[in-house]
C-alpha cells in the first residue's frame, strides 16, 4: 500500500496554539485533507482505501479544539461515505484532559476507527 502524508509539516508547534485564534494553522490543513479526500474519490479503488491520521497535541485551548474539531468531522464525514479511516490519538499519561478529549472524540465521531495510545 502506498502510504502519503500530507501534514508532515504541521508538527505542534506550542507557541501557535497559545494564540486565541489558531484558523490560520488549521486552515491549510483542513483544505489539504479535503483536496486528499476528494482525490482518493475519484479511483476506482476508493472504498479500499485505508487511512491513518495520528494525532498528538501537547497543548490545545478552545480555538485548537475547534479548528480540530472541523477536520475531524471532514474524516468523519469521508468515512460515513467511503473510506476507513483510523485515528491515532496520543495522550501523555498524566494529561487527563488530553485522554477525556480523546474518549469524547471517540463519542462525537463513531465513524473514525479510534485509538487512543498512552505516551509515556
Amino acid at each position: 500500500m502506498r502510504q502519503r502524508s500530507i501534514a508532515g509539516c504541521y508538527q505542534n508547534n506550542v507557541a501557535w496554539l497559545y494564540q486565541n485564534n489558531v484558523a490560520w494553522l488549521y486552515r491549510p490543513l483542513i483544505e489539504k485533507v479535503e483536496a486528499y479526500l476528494a482525490e482518493l474519490s475519484h479511483r476506482d479503488d476508493a472504498s479500499a482505501t485505508e487511512i491513518e491520521v495520528h494525532i498528538s497535541l501537547s497543548y490545545f485551548n478552545s480555538s485548537s479544539t475547534k479548528m480540530l474539531f472541523s477536520l475531524l468531522n471532514i474524516l468523519h464525514l469521508a468515512a460515513q461515505d467511503a473510506f476507513t479511516i483510523a485515528l491515532h490519538w496520543y495522550h501523555d499519561c498524566e494529561d487527563d484532559i488530553a485522554q477525556e478529549f480523546g474518549e469524547e472524540l471517540h463519542i462525537d465521531f463513531p465513524a473514525l476507527d479510534f485509538h487512543s495510545h498512552i505516551m509515556e
